[in-house]
């Protein structure tokens, strides 16, 4: 499911016009303000359409965020779906990038991005979630799902299906909806994507109108 992002305000880049990835300042989602890693990659998605994903950071405070490497917000974007708040907040508060880079690698974090090649780890930072994608790219994209339950009747020796919301915002935004977003009544349309989980690997994408 390819995805296209963009905001109004850039405020920095990072390297290679094929990726045009951007910090931006928001202040939506949980409540608090945070840091949003958005891309600009256009691809087309299953339907036919193009769509809009604000994918954004919540979590420990923007300012330890400020003091992380382009490569290391990447990474942190990416991974923190794995961490708690507590952990995201001790990642942060390390001073030196080695002293990050360690404690990622101590957790098996590190190896759990860096596993994936460049251009997989831009479409995951994109949102571009497919078919075929394993279980855990797709959470370090979208992040955890609204529900979870297992399934039978597929195929696969184990099967999961997993819901996640989407609330489409008046500028064209899309953002995967979270418990406490804040964003929710500026929506001006909703809609679900059913992902099928067939032993730990994305069998199918499925979008259906509202909640």
């Amino acid at each position: 499911m390819g995805v296209r992002v963009r905001g109004t305000r850039r405020v920095a880049c990072l390297r290679g016009v094929e990726r045009r990835l951007a910090f931006w300042r928001i202040g939506i989602g949980h409540g608090m303000t945070g840091t949003a890693l958005l891309s600009e990659v256009h691809m087309r998605n299953r339907w036919g359409a193009s769509i809009l994903i604000a994918l954004v950071l919540f979590g420990a405070g923007s300012k330890l965020e400020k003091r992380l490497t382009p490569v290391e917000m990447e990474h942190f974007t990416g991974l923190r779906v794995w961490m708690d708040a507590k952990q995201q907040k001790a990642f942060l508060k390390l001073k030196t990038e080695e002293e990050r880079n360690a404690w990622l690698e101590e957790r098996g974090l590190w190896e759990r991005w860096y596993k994936f090649e460049q251009p997989m780890r831009d479409e995951i930072l994109a949102g571009g979630v497919k078919v075929g994608w394993p279980y855990d790219a797709l959470y370090m994209s979208w992040g955890k799902p609204h529900e979870r339950k297992k399934m039978i009747g597929r195929s696969a020796s184990r099967s999961v299906l997993l819901t996640y919301r989407f609330e489409v915002m008046e500028d064209g935004a899309v953002l995967v909806w979270t418990p406490d977003s804040k964003a929710t009544y500026k929506a001006v349309d909703k809609y679900t994507v059913l992902v099928y989980l067939d032993d730990e690997r994305v069998g199918e994408l499925e979008k259906k109108e509202g909640w």
